[in-house]
């Protein structure tokens, strides 16, 4: 049960390259003029294992992005790189304010800078009366630069280190923005991200993409039947066909970013003990008369032959986490390059065929069967990539035929993401209420004993567990573990461990349940100890250090096996939602 959607987080990491030639050694509060402040950068693509350094983040770049840097003396700031053009000129002519292969002594004024004129841009020292420097940095990289209608143009703020880019979509995902640096002559040993300590080393940004990059897979642990001819819905009512029938994911509104609009990025938080220190925040903002859109569709999805058949039986949807069906590019994953938004929750509803694996040939078709992604994992970032995977089991919130929900269910089973900081994985069961699981550090496998997993409920924010006799609202979740032996053994499913726990046979002295065939083939579901009830997801246990505020249920599992949520829908006929969870 291999769960996740894939947001793989690109950074653009800057090597160092300081020069003691140029910069000195400069003591206490002495400016030397040797001491001429340099630049370097680099970059990385949407990929943890990829890092851009010299003439290839240079490339990646355009070969030139903009500065803005000021200095604070005496609690006033003053301007000092007024939107400077950073350009790319090699390594084999370094000068006094170029150690790095950046260079921006003699480069013309941009549009950005309030320099008059065709005036050139000036060297600058750094200055010891100063208690910091602060900076910041964006790229066009290989966008189309102009005021013509969709050309990215930028503009600035009120002179604050905050600036807009405006354009078509398809351009802005291809500008790069950094975090702000922030640079004091204060002696340390704490280093912390975006602080320079020192002012004697190169101004390095990190540089990474504006870009977001979205798919979507899907795949069935149906037994004794294959999974085919799924059919996506672009909304709630209508259902896809021909070329136009691709995975496609929706929105209650049009909130995903198409056309031409302007990206706001801001610097909001000072704080240097935060996580969130000088981070750069980005927001997108539709221009007038340019839609956003609804939804958001794929390529066409890989397949595999059908279970139990002869090679060449094409046309089925992966069968388990390894072989998930996906949008293809040559034998990797294809993505829709998108920037960044707050979307909203999204929706996959599906029909499709089951057919059985025993040669008979029988079908059995399934409409209407949806999964919800929560809008907590759908606050697309710059330089992330997203996978969000389904999963149809054997319960559903799909129709067989007439007004009643089938038997087999989608699921929609995981998020993870990737970051330069951490790993989040997400699991979500569908049914009327969608249960979404949470664990930081798996990636592409089951989540991990001895780490903090946080279980929310799509539909409800009252998850409670009774403090005593005085608390009069009623427990409404439950943890279990469960265990299987002979046919049992591999098939632990939600709608197994809600028939053990309706029907199966109860232990006196343990409160067990167990569903028997016969003395080879028993499932077992026990209660479990160790559940509570948390206000937000701890910022040690979210991805990007910042913690995340909402109802979850908590547990640490301290041994591997397989666990059950149980979530009882008190407001409708005390009807039970079940999410199975892998521990390894």
């Amino acid at each position: 049960m291999k769960k996740y959607v894939f947001l793989a987080a690109s950074a653009l990491a800057l090597a160092s390259c300081t020069s003691d030639d140029f910069l000195g050694n400069t003591p206490g509060n002495v400016q030397s003029n040797t001491s001429a402040i340099n630049f370097d950068g680099g970059t990385g693509k949407i990929t943890r294992a990829t890092t851009q350094t010299g003439a290839d983040a240079a490339k990646t770049l355009g070969y030139s992005y903009v500065v803005y840097g000021y200095k604070t003396v005496n609690d006033v700031p003053t301007t000092v790189f007024d939107h400077y053009t950073i350009k790319w000129n090699g390594l084999k002519d370094k000068t006094e304010s170029n150690t790095c292969g950046w260079e921006y002594v003699g480069q013309k004024a941009n549009s950005l800078s309030s320099l008059e004129g065709d005036k050139d841009q000036t060297i600058k020292y750094w200055d010891y009366s100063a208690s910091q420097y602060d900076f910041v940095a964006f790229s066009f990289g290989k966008a189309t630069q102009g005021d013509e209608e969709g050309k990215v143009t930028a503009s600035k703020i009120d002179n604050t280190p905050s600036y807009t880019l405006t354009g078509n979509v398809n351009e802005l995902a291809k500008c790069f923005i950094a975090d702000r640096i922030t640079a004091t002559p204060k002696e340390t040993t704490t280093k912390k991200a975006n602080l320079l300590v020192g002012y004697k080393d190169d101004v390095q940004f990190n540089f990474r993409s504006l870009s977001t990059k979205v798919t979507m897979g899907i795949y069935e642990t149906i037994p004794g039947y294959s999974v085919k001819d799924v059919v996506f819905y672009s909304d709630k009512t209508t259902a896809l066909s021909g070329e136009n029938n691709k995975p496609t994911l929706y929105a209650a509104s049009a909130s995903i970013p198409s056309g031409k609009g302007t990206i706001t990025v801001k610097f909001p938080t000072t704080d240097e003990n935060n996580t969130d220190y000088n981070k750069a925040h980005v927001e997108f903002k539709a221009a007038t008369g340019s839609d956003n859109s609804s939804s958001i569709q794929f390529g066409k999805l890989s397949t595999v032959d059908k279970e139990n058949e002869e090679k060449g039986t094409t046309g089925f949807i992966g069968r388990d986490i390894t072989t998930f069906s996906t949008p293809k590019e040559g034998n990797n994953k294809k993505y829709e390059v998108v920037i960044p938004a707050k979307v909203g929750a999204l929706t996959l509803k599906v029909d499709y065929t089951l057919e059985s694996i025993d040669g008979s040939g029988e079908t059995i078709k399934v409409t209407g069967a949806t999964a919800v992604v929560p809008e907590k994992y759908t606050n697309w970032e710059p330089n992330y990539a997203y996978t969000y995977i389904f999963k149809i089991s054997d319960k559903t919130n799909g129709s067989t035929g007439g007004s009643t929900a089938g038997l087999y269910p989608i699921t929609f089973d995981a998020i993870v993401t990737e970051t330069e900081t951490g790993k989040q994985e997400t699991i979500t069961t569908i049914a009327d209420n969608s249960i979404t699981t949470y664990a930081k550090g798996a990636i592409n496998e089951e989540y991990k004993k001895d780490a903090n997993i946080y279980v929310s409920v799509n539909n409800t924010t009252d998850l409670h567990i009774k403090k005593g006799e005085d608390d009069t609202t009623p427990t409404n979740v439950k943890l279990f573990t469960a265990t299987g032996t002979g046919s049992y053994e591999k098939n632990i499913t939600e709608a197994t461990v809600a028939l053990c726990l309706s029907k199966g046979t109860t232990t006196a002295t343990t409160g067990e349940k167990v569903l028997s065939v016969d003395d080879d083939n028993k499932l077992t579901v026990t209660p479990a100890t160790g559940l509570t009830i948390a206000t937000q997801i701890e910022a040690a246990d979210a991805v990007d250090g910042n913690a995340i505020s909402g109802n979850f249920a908590k547990f640490k599992p301290t041994n591997a096996g397989t666990y059950v949520f149980e979530f009882t829908d008190t407001k409708n006929k005390n009807t039970k939602y079940y999410k199975v969870i892998i521990v390894k």
